[in-house]
């Protein structure tokens, strides 16, 4: 079973949130910062662009090319949900003392950057 914060599924939490952090990305830019699969993250966008939280806007330059954006619903909603997230990260990690929390932050993103190398072979 899939968990949820608020009324998102877990991806789709973690897309709005790297487009409320970076803002507009295209495709591949969100599933590499969220270690997912392209076809994942299209089907998670295809759901948020239903529910009218995202939208995706075409290149001038380059029609076939496009970014996706968060829409003021979107914005609204995770700002909404977020501080309630970071306090559940909080909670978790209350037990770690400042040096840990650095380390385990430290291994998450060398442990991030491997799962892309392997992914990228």
């Amino acid at each position: 079973m899939m968990s949820t914060v608020g009324t998102l599924t877990q991806p789709q939490f973690a897309v709005l949130e790297v487009l409320a952090h970076l803002g507009p990305l295209k495709m591949c830019e969100i599933a590499g910062k969220l270690l997912m699969s392209g076809a994942n993250v299209t089907g998670v966008v295809d759901r948020l662009e239903k529910k009218g939280l995202v939208k995706r806007v075409t290149e001038a330059e380059d029609r076939r090319m496009f970014h996706i954006h968060l829409t003021e619903a979107g914005r609204r909603l995770i700002a909404e949900v977020f501080p309630v997230h970071a306090k559940k990260i909080e909670k978790l990690t209350s037990a770690l003392s400042v040096h840990e929390k650095l380390e385990l932050t430290r291994l998450l993103k060398k442990l991030g950057k491997s799962i892309q190398l392997q992914d990228s072979m």
